[in-house]
């Protein structure tokens, strides 16, 4: 199989096949590897780390509705900190 740096698909779905992807991410994620594969056989395989950045967004504009969820994180060794500092 061989290896991609990036992967893309749209496709128009019901309610019932979004949940059942989204789930499928959600699992995957737990698992702590996500596989993507086309037709080509072609994979982006993503590894996360316990520490994630998420972005939702939603929006509602001329007859056209959205939701946006965005997951990041790198492999850089400094953690992103859930706690604020102490100040004195």
């Amino acid at each position: 199989m061989k290896s991609k740096t990036s992967f893309k698909h749209e496709s128009i779905l019901d309610a019932s096949n979004v949940k059942s992807l989204l789930e499928a991410i959600g699992d995957s994620f737990l698992k702590g590897r996500l596989s993507f594969s086309d037709e080509d056989g072609e994979a982006l395989i993503l590894d996360p780390k316990e520490q994630l950045r998420v972005k939702v967004t939603a929006s509602k504009e001329l007859g056209k509705e959205q939701v946006e969820i965005k997951v990041r994180w790198d492999h850089a060794h400094n953690k992103i900190n859930s706690e604020p500092p102490k100040i004195d």
